[in-house]
């Protein structure tokens, strides 16, 4: 990006001096541009996060403190800057919210309850005992009881990623790209996550679409590498760093079509090829593929192709012969 930057500079430079007739022509007119490869931002599993978030142990009043703030940072997705801005005042703990202010534009985030439960503690027990000043009405503070600034909050994420040992360069940015990946992965919608993350623009958000779609890519890669080990769908979901359940609801959400049913129609697309190029009798295939029961296989094969498997073999078989002797 910064290559990118001077170029662009340079090329400027020189369109404008030549523009004024300072130089009779344009030595940086013919330079192409590098082509960037596009990276996408960090993202930590479900499982990550978890473990990030246990870090801070609830036994001091520093942990009570480090645990509220990674929590709403994750549960709100909220730039790092909107966190050490925001006052007491800004949470609606009751009616389990913030309200975080940024550019000029208000913006109210719901809180999960594990959340609100983080925020409920620290506020009611922990935070009146790190303020200096009573009067002080930034929601966290640091241990001398002022405002917690960027540098010290960047200090406690390095802290508690070097104690979660999570191969993996964490930031407070980090936390709010997963939250972003996380909620679109569970059926949240574009238009609201871009909401709640406070972008202008649309097309700010939709990286994580991207992001999406590579982790589909990166999943059905990994089907058909491995699709003759039986690979289960527990196996498929763990590789998708999710468990069960979610990976079914993001690919359902991502494709509108059931997991199950994709499966079912790869490994019938299986079947198909090696009904078409190997030795295999009926039942070997039906195994090799990944089906446990041979009869669900031949009645699912006919509904898919209108014949069986063994009359779908015979035709391929016929077929070479049958033009043969057309022609």
């Amino acid at each position: 990006a910064t290559v990118t930057r001077a170029l662009a500079s340079i090329k400027s430079f020189y369109a404008f001096l030549a523009e004024r007739g300072e130089i009779k022509t344009n030595p940086a007119k013919g330079v192409a541009a590098l082509k960037v490869e596009r990276r996408f931002p960090e993202i930590l599993t479900g499982k990550e996060v978890e473990l990030f978030l246990d870090q801070p142990q609830c036994v001091d009043a520093k942990g009570y403190r480090d645990h509220a703030m990674l929590e709403l940072l994750y549960a709100t997705g909220i730039r790092v800057s909107e966190l050490i801005s925001l006052d007491e005042s800004d949470c609606s703990l009751s009616a389990g919210f913030i309200r975080c202010e940024s550019k000029g534009k208000e913006r109210i985030i719901p809180l999960y309850p594990a959340a609100v439960k983080a925020l409920s503690d620290y506020i009611k027990d922990v935070r009146p005992q790190l303020l200096a000043d009573p009067e002080e009405t930034a929601l966290f503070v640091n241990m001398n009881g002022e405002r917690m600034s960027r540098q010290g909050f960047w200090k406690i994420v390095k802290h508690y990623q070097e104690m979660a040992q999570i191969d993996k360069d964490i930031t407070p940015h980090t936390l709010r790209h997963s939250f972003a990946v996380h909620l679109l992965e569970n059926g949240a919608d574009l238009r609201s996550i871009q909401e709640m993350l406070g972008h202008a623009d649309i097309s700010s958000t939709q990286i994580y679409a991207h992001i999406i779609k590579q982790r589909l890519q990166d999943v059905y890669k990994y089907i058909v590498e491995n699709y003759h080990r039986k690979i289960t769908l527990e196996e498929i979901a763990s590789y998708a760093s999710m468990n069960k359940t979610a990976f079914c609801l993001f690919f359902k959400k991502a494709t509108g079509e059931s997991f199950v049913a994709y499966l079912n129609v790869f490994r019938l697309q299986m079947a198909c090829t090696m009904l078409t190029r190997s030795s295999k009798n009926i039942s070997e295939i039906c195994y090799a593929v990944g089906f446990t029961d041979i009869p669900y296989f031949n009645r699912a094969f006919k509904q898919r192709y209108g014949v069986s498997p063994t009359q779908y073999r015979a035709s391929m078989r016929n077929a070479p012969q049958a033009e043969g002797q057309g022609g």
